[in-house]
């Protein structure tokens, strides 16, 4: 991953973009910076379908469920207004072959 680019997701209303350099990423900062809003982006582009299954209501329509999975990472303070979205190197996180990809995330909640 060269760029994750986030936009109305979680901590983040505007956009933003982080550039890792080398194979280990290590993301500190002060309470309400956004690590775990970075984190929470990570875990949706790797495990989509996983969060979604737990997340998704038996018997409604998958799509309007999908619509209400995606708005619970909007960033609140923006309202519907806005879209959200996870960029990683350019392509929209649902759009990309992670078959062989691995992708472990660590936190912390405290």
């Amino acid at each position: 991953m060269d760029t994750l680019q986030l936009d109305c997701f979680k901590a983040f209303p505007t956009p933003f973009e982080l550039r890792p350099e080398g194979r280990n990423m290590l993301i500190y900062g002060e309470n309400g910076a956004g690590k775990s809003s970075i984190a929470e982006a990570l875990k949706l582009a790797f495990h989509h379908d996983t969060l979604f299954r737990k997340f998704a209501r038996k018997g409604v329509n998958p799509s309007e469920e999908e619509l209400r999975f995606i708005r619970t990472y909007a960033h609140r303070g923006k309202g519907m207004e806005c879209s959200t979205s996870i960029l990683i190197d350019g392509t929209s996180y649902d759009k990309l072959d992670l078959t062989s990809r691995h992708c472990a995330v660590i936190t912390r909640d405290t």
